[in-house]
């Protein structure tokens, strides 16, 4: 780009128009052969879609971001939007850490409430 460092359709890389999007690629069709087969499994899980929440194969993990949240940052509990579960092991967690902090030491083995 030089000294021009505004991107434009004239200095772009002539292979970026190359490029193709192919809605029906080889993958999801050869998915849908199979799964029109008889094999000892009960689906095909298609790992190709990007949207893993939109395909139906991947289970909503807020309870596991809301526990971290909770551990790396305790002043958190003290919303309502935290359920009250989720405050009680992030409380229990960190009752078991020195200074009630997950970046304070601990025994070898671990934090003795997790092994």
């Amino acid at each position: 780009l030089g000294h021009n460092k505004t991107l434009t359709i004239e200095n772009l890389n002539p292979r970026i128009f190359d490029v193709e999007y192919l809605v029906r690629n080889p993958i999801p069709i050869h998915a849908d052969e199979i799964g029109n087969h008889n094999f000892p499994f009960d689906r095909v899980i298609r790992t190709n879609i990007d949207d893993f929440y939109a395909s139906g194969n991947q289970i909503s993990i807020t309870y596991i971001r809301q526990f971290v949240a909770g551990c790396t940052y305790p002043e958190l509990m003290e919303s309502p939007n935290f359920p009250l579960d989720i405050k009680q092991k992030v409380e229990r967690l960190l009752s078991a850490c020195g200074g009630k902090n997950l970046g304070s030491y601990s025994e070898t083995q671990g934090i003795v409430t997790v092994r």
